[in-house]
């Protein structure tokens, strides 16, 4: 696959050459991914030390927890983002032009409506809200400092959000490696940002709110770009807007948006629990642990995306043994990559943390054995959604984290309360490798698996 990134695009005109443009371009973004999670990770390794010294270890729990906190917003465009993905992937099976560029078109203006509505009501809401004590902000600078962060964090993801549909688009045309590639280009200007605002003491909030907005820009770059210059007759016009098509992406979007609420909830507030179970302080730690314990299993679930919008295109021609091939080729890649990385990471952690923030940063390694477990798990597992997500079974999933989140959220605070914040990472083990990982594996097979007629002699009965 890495040559086919390097080879010009196939003649999609023949069912070969189908096959190979889809691999040429899971190969191309999967490659740019691959450069862009290096620099990913080469950006902490100079930006964490500057802002922990530059923050102190309270406030900078105080911003990993405001994140957190705020993640339970990422359902904030209400599933449209996603919905875009499996219908406009599912267009392009049928080379609809005209229903892509309603699609687009619809998908703009909701999320601009949406993004509107929001700002409202965070306007109204924000003066009475005591976040002080929702963040547990105990000291007067962490109380003080909360009600500005939090407006420097979320304002920004709001904004940015009719403009994040760029990167939707670009996934579902099977071009996501032009989203990696603005990625990068953020990621190096915030290393930047970070080194000028620590080092010329610009403040505290400053640095905050330019991390914060610097995606933002970034988004909204590439928007202008994408549709303004490249494919300009994808670009979301008032007129293109079809009420149809904007009752579908709001009932496919609903299902994602139902689904992204258990998912975050489920897995992207641990932040928050370790927070109100063992205080700020251990959130620093284990933030700082998680965030590179994750950036094997964030590499791997940008190599497999790409598959979301090759399986839509892939199934709605009925290709179903190039699905089944590939996801088995992905999920070889996936189990490697994570038993190597995820195995490097317990090996050389201790040792790492000590050399790169100091003798004084003290992480178990118990605890970096529970997150690596973790990150295999979602290693293993991406593969298959990308199947589930291309051939828009939304609903098997909401149900499978309808019953995993509950589960879940009480082992974590079960054993946070036992444990500690080594406790945490250990329980999404059990639960996602008791339940979610064999109900996910099961729904994939039976989704690239064509279905059989019934002999004619067996229905007439």
């Amino acid at each position: 696959m890495v040559g086919l990134a390097c080879h010009g695009p196939f003649d999609t005109s023949t069912e070969g050459g189908r096959s190979d443009e889809r691999l040429r371009r899971i190969a191309l973004t999967g490659a740019i991914a691959a450069f862009a999670k290096i620099l990913a990770m080469a950006v902490p390794l100079v930006t964490i030390p500057l802002i922990l010294e530059y923050l102190g270890k309270e406030v900078y729990g105080l911003w990993m927890t405001i994140a957190a906190f705020f993640s339970i917003f990422a359902f904030a465009d209400f599933g449209l983002g996603s919905g875009l993905v499996t219908t406009l992937s599912r267009a392009c099976g049928h080379d609809d032009v005209e229903e892509n560029r309603k699609l687009t078109s619809s998908a703009f203006f909701l999320l601009l409506l949406v993004a509107c509505v929001i700002l409202i009501a965070f306007g109204a809401l924000y003066p009475f809200v005591p976040w002080d004590e929702i963040l547990n902000a105990n000291t007067e600078k962490t109380a003080r400092l909360s009600v500005v962060l939090v407006a420097a964090v979320f304002l920004p993801q709001v904004i940015q959000l009719p403009f994040v549909m760029v990167q939707r688009t670009q996934l579902a045309l099977q071009e996501g490696y032009w989203t990696n590639l603005w990625q990068c280009g953020a990621s190096l200007a915030s290393l930047v940002f970070v080194v000028l605002i620590t080092r010329l003491r610009l403040g505290k909030v400053t640095l905050v709110l330019s991390v914060a907005l610097i995606p933002a820009i970034a988004f909204f770059l590439n928007w202008c770009w994408f549709f303004l210059l490249e494919h300009k007759t994808l670009c979301p016009r008032w007129t293109a807007r079809d009420y149809a098509k904007s009752l579908r992406l709001i009932r496919t979007g609903g299902a994602y948006c139902l689904l992204q609420i258990l998912i975050t909830v489920g897995l992207a507030i641990d932040n928050v629990i370790v927070a109100q179970v063992c205080g700020l302080k251990e959130v620093a730690t284990y933030s700082v642990a998680s965030q590179v314990a994750c950036l094997l299993s964030v590499a791997v679930a940008m190599i497999c995306v790409p598959m979301w919008a090759a399986n839509g295109e892939a199934l709605s021609r009925g290709d179903f043994a190039w699905v089944r091939r590939t996801t088995r080729r992905i999920l070889f890649i996936a189990v490697v990559l994570g038993l190597l990385g995820e195995g490097g990471f317990v090996w050389l952690g201790p040792w790492v943390f000590k050399v790169w923030l100091g003798q004084s940063f003290e992480v178990s390694r118990f605890l970096l054995l529970g997150l690596a477990g973790r990150e295999l798990l979602y290693c293993i597992a991406s593969p298959f959604f990308m199947v589930l997500n291309g051939a828009g079974r939304v609903w098997v999933q909401v149900w499978m984290f309808a019953l995993y989140t509950p589960l879940a959220l009480i082992l974590k605070l079960l054993m946070a309360q036992w444990f500690g914040s080594t406790g945490v990472p250990w329980a999404m083990v059990f639960a996602y490798g008791i339940l979610v990982l064999p109900w996910v594996y099961g729904s994939a097979r039976h989704s690239y698996k064509p279905a059989i007629p019934r002999p004619m002699s067996t229905v007439c009965g």
